[in-house]
Formats: C-alpha cells, sequence, structure tokens
C-alpha cells in the first residue's frame, strides 16, 4: 500500500508521525519507507526530508525529489526561484519509489498549489492508494479536521486520521477531540504520541484493506 501523508495544516507534525510510523514499521520487520517529494523552507541538516531518510534506512537522493528555500507553497516558492515544477516528472518519480508501505509526505495541506492548475490532493490521487491525515491536538482541530476529512473523502479513501499531540497538551482534551471527529466522520482517529501501539497496529492487523472510502 502507497499512503500520502497530508495535514490539517502546515506545521501539525506531519514529518513526526511519519517518521514514527515508517520507524515502528521497520523494527517489526516491514520494508516500510518514507519520502518526501517536495519541500519549502529548505534549510540543509535541518530538512524534513533528512528525518524521512533516517527513519527509512535510505539517502537523501533517495528520499526527495525537489526543494525550494522559501517556506511557501511548492508553486510560489519555485516562482521566486524563476523555476517551475513538472507535475509530470513528480507522478513518475513519486511512482518509482517502493516501500512495505510507502508513506508519501506531502507540503502542507490538501489543497496546497504544487503548480498552476496542481495541488497536493490531485499528487495523492495519482500516487497513492490511500490518505492519512495529520491534524493538531488542541483547539480549532475538529473544525479544521472535519473539513479536510470530508475534502479527502470526495476524492481518495481516507486511511485515519492522526492528532499530534505535544507535551502541554492535555491528553483529555484530546481524547474529546479524537472522539467527537471520529463521531461526525466515522474515521478512525488516534492520538500520537500516546496511541503509537494502536496506529502501527492499523497496517499489522489488516488495516490496508480497510480505509473510509470516497463519498457518493
Amino acid at each position: 500500500m502507497r499512503y500520502f501523508v497530508t495535514g490539517t495544516d502546515t506545521g501539525v507534525g506531519k514529518t513526526h508521525v511519519t517518521v514514527a510510523m515508517t520507524a515502528g514499521l521497520r523494527a517489526a520487520g516491514r520494508a516500510a519507507r518514507a519520502i518526501k517529494p517536495l519541500e519549502t523552507g529548505w534549510t540543509p541538516g535541518q530538512t524534513d526530508a533528512e528525518q524521512l531518510a533516517v527513519a527509512s534506512g535510505r539517502s537523501l537522493a533517495e528520499s526527495h525529489w525537489q526543494h525550494f528555500g522559501a517556506p511557501r507553497s511548492p508553486k510560489a516558492a519555485a516562482a521566486i526561484e524563476h523555476q517551475t515544477i513538472d507535475p509530470a516528472a513528480l507522478t513518475t518519480w513519486c511512482a518509482r519509489c517502493t516501500g512495505d508501505p510507502l508513506f508519501i509526505e506531502g507540503a502542507g495541506g490538501w489543497a496546497v498549489p504544487i503548480c498552476s492548475g496542481i495541488r497536493m490532493a490531485d499528487l495523492a490521487t495519482r500516487v497513492a492508494d490511500a490518505v492519512i491525515i495529520v491534524g493538531r491536538a488542541g483547539l480549532g482541530t475538529v473544525n479544521h479536521s472535519i473539513l479536510t476529512i470530508e475534502a479527502v473523502m470526495q476524492r481518495a479513501p481516507v486511511a485515519g486520521l492522526v492528532l499530534s499531540r505535544r507535551p502541554d497538551e492535555s491528553i483529555d482534551f484530546t481524547r474529546e477531540n479524537a472522539e467527537e471527529i471520529a463521531a461526525q466522520t466515522s474515521a478512525r482517529v488516534v492520538v500520537y504520541p500516546d496511541d503509537l501501539d494502536d496506529l502501527l497496529g492499523w497496517f499489522h492487523g489488516g488495516f490496508d484493506e480497510q480505509p473510509t472510502h470516497p463519498m457518493g
């Protein structure tokens, strides 16, 4: 299975969750791998792609396709550097990557533009079988998470939602949010890092065959 990892917003913890899934599955004997084909705000030594490469036991070149310095959407960051992103070449690069499972981390959220007329959503539907959504744990996540789940479900199977909780955030409040989101969407919802075993259990226990499918 190939999973596209998207977020309800930027900075919600996609890379932390993707690293944990990849490392946890590899420790259990799976040939899991994570890639980040596009990254903006690129600072060598502090990149998401570098973390994913280490977790996957791969080189940076194998884990990343194109990067830009400005912390903007890929479309805007490329324009600043007078470059354009070739969506066909991007899709081909992603399609050549393999893993058991393969996690493909997007840049930002579901509607972030890659180039004119192409969003992260378009890339996800071309290169992945299902989508994992990562959201923040605290206030506002119910609205952001439900909107993202509903948007993704219009186009792709939703594997589940992971709420990434920071150490200073209440676990009780986070679980309250998780329960509300699950009740309204019927999506699987777990809290990271508290429910890491449950999250990894999705993949060990036949979860690959049970995503929430598109609406309609």
